[in-house]
């Protein structure tokens, strides 16, 4: 693979090139990611690829909300939280993103990883270790990347980095298309269910704080 061998290709090629190959031919590419070899090195691909795409998001939510403004006055969730709200989603909270971004790609990136494998082990999909999977993730960021699109491109991103995924899943645990499916999406099914609740319970206490 072409970011493991940067030293001798050179920084800048072996990111461009093992993004692209991620993006145009990922079976062909994610054949040669081996089970075994590390996390630092995937990990920092990972980091790098990643924040281009999150300073990109945040760089574009902060034009939108200089042009169109903000509407968190309308939660009615009191003036404290609404002006803590407009400050997060003004130019103090692009410079949070900035700052803390590379830290929460790589908790974020271990707690994806962890639960993708977690759940690959209990649909009997899992043929390697925890690294394998971490290593398919990491890589299968590439596609953070076309978070550099306006309007469409972060949300393409999501897709494209979810799809990744399960293709690099699939391959370097030499498994089945449904179980990598599986590993990707019941994450995200379960955090949703847990939103909804916590939506839910959050609602039944405002409504029980107001009367």
């Amino acid at each position: 693979m072409p970011w493991e061998r940067r030293s001798e290709l050179g920084f800048l090629t072996a990111l461009v090139d093992t993004t692209l190959q991620v993006l145009s031919k990922p079976r062909d590419f994610f054949r040669r990611v081996s089970p075994t070899g590390g996390l630092g090195a995937p990990l920092l691909y990972a980091v790098i690829v990643g924040y281009v795409g999150l300073v990109a998001t945040a760089v574009y939510d902060a034009i939108f909300e200089a042009l169109v403004g903000h509407e968190t006055a309308e939660l009615g969730l009191g003036p404290e939280i609404d002006r803590a709200l407009a400050m997060v989603q003004g130019g103090p909270g692009l410079l949070v993103q900035v700052l803390i971004g590379p830290f929460v790609l790589v908790v974020g990136l271990l707690v994806v990883s962890g639960l993708n494998h977690l759940c690959l082990m209990m649909l009997g999909g899992a043929r390697h270790g925890f690294e394998a999977t971490f290593r398919a993730g990491a890589y299968a960021r590439a596609a953070s990347i076309v978070s550099l699109v306006p309007l469409c491109g972060p949300f393409v991103a999501i897709v494209w980095t979810a799809v990744s995924s399960i293709i690099g899943i699939q391959v370097v645990h030499d498994t089945t298309l449904g179980k990598a499916i599986g590993s990707v999406v019941l994450p995200v099914l379960v955090a949703c269910c847990c939103c909804v609740a916590g939506f839910g319970l959050l609602g039944m206490l405002i409504a029980s704080a107001a009367q």
